[in-house]
């Protein structure tokens, strides 16, 4: 059964949304669209410093610096793009979420960044997916004790396309690569917008591209292609960060 440019799939006579082998997915009709907080997909770049948002929900990015674009992706060097305060959506209630990209890293470096303003590396930030020795690292702030990371749980081969999901449900943050799960770590996550500490009142913004002191193990500005950043106000299973990177794939190249 070829599945590959399938569209959508019958059996019996019903519709189905995944096939999977061996308890594995091996088709989906499509992205997780629940929870999908925000979208930013560099093929839908026109101009200016402005990012659409394509999910539902407006959170329209700003870009900073003059990355290129090819008609396709971006390419970063001492570039970033932030989201607007996304805290409502976020709440310090329950600050359960997801972020993804999509990226062709050229050399180590940080891919997202948490910041309690507008602005990055000022009052709060630090580094949530990023490349340090050629390896994924992922991680959240754990108050006085630092970044709470996962430490190396994978190779990222440079100047090719890659999947890096951070994921959080409120007690433990997972790191997965090309829809493959590949590390987590135990973390309370301190957030800019949780009220506790003297960094807590801030709101809740995510960049991306932008180097930082509060890092991982590399703290170097991205270098490479931006594709894709999606952001969830969920922490997404193994299944559908699959489900993610086996619909989304195809759009570049792999």
């Amino acid at each position: 059964m070829k599945l590959n440019n399938a569209s959508n799939i019958h059996f019996n006579n019903k519709s189905a949304s995944k096939v999977y082998l061996n308890n594995n997915i091996i088709w989906s009709s499509g992205i997780v669209t629940d929870n999908l907080l925000l979208e930013y997909d560099s093929t839908n770049y026109s101009s200016g410093t402005t990012m659409t948002d394509s999910s539902t929900n407006t959170y329209t990015g700003t870009i900073s610096g003059s990355p290129s674009h090819d008609g396709d992706y971006f390419t970063f060097s001492n570039d970033y793009i932030i989201t607007p305060d996304i805290s409502s959506d976020i709440p310090g209630s329950d600050k359960s979420h997801t972020t993804e990209v999509w990226v062709y890293p050229t050399a180590n470096g940080i891919i997202t960044n948490y910041n309690g303003a507008s602005t990055p590396n000022t009052a709060y930030y630090h580094s949530g997916i990023e490349i340090v020795g050629g390896n994924l690292e992922v991680g959240l702030w754990n108050g006085v004790s630092g970044i709470a990371s996962t430490g190396n749980i994978g190779a990222v081969s440079f100047n090719q396309w890659h999947q890096l999901v951070l994921s959080y449900d409120g007690s433990v943050v997972k790191g997965y690569i090309d829809g493959e799960y590949g590390g987590q770590a135990s973390v309370s996550w301190d957030s800019p917008h949780d009220g506790t500490g003297a960094e807590g009142t801030g709101g809740l913004f995510i960049s991306f591209g932008n180097g930082s002191i509060t890092n991982q193990g590399d703290g170097t500005d991205f270098d490479g292609k931006f594709g894709i950043m999606r952001v969830y106000n969920k922490k997404l299973t193994n299944d559908e960060v699959s489900q993610n990177w086996i619909s989304t794939k195809s759009s570049f190249g792999l």
